[in-house]
């Protein structure tokens, strides 16, 4: 697995991981981590685990979450949301 750097996005410790296959498809993708914000686990007390979240090389690319993301960004700059 190849990881980016942490950084530093408006306080939140963000990285890229890239992935092997999606658990639907075995479709490669990407993994999104939030060092910043834990999940916790009730059972195991102290435990820090970032929130994570994976997406498909096909749904970024081809099902459009590229696009709303930059669309979003976009927005955000200029002071819609």
């Amino acid at each position: 697995m190849m990881t980016s750097a942490d950084q530093n996005v408006d306080g939140e410790m963000l990285c890229i991981q890239r992935t092997m296959g999606s658990r639907e498809e075995n479709d490669p993708g990407y993994a999104f981590l939030n060092r910043s914000r834990s999940e916790r686990d009730p059972f195991i007390e102290n435990d820090h685990i970032p929130q994570r979240i994976n997406f498909s090389e096909s749904f970024i690319f081809n099902g459009g979450l590229l696009e709303l993301i930059q669309d979003l960004a976009d927005k955000y700059q200029g002071g819609e949301i």
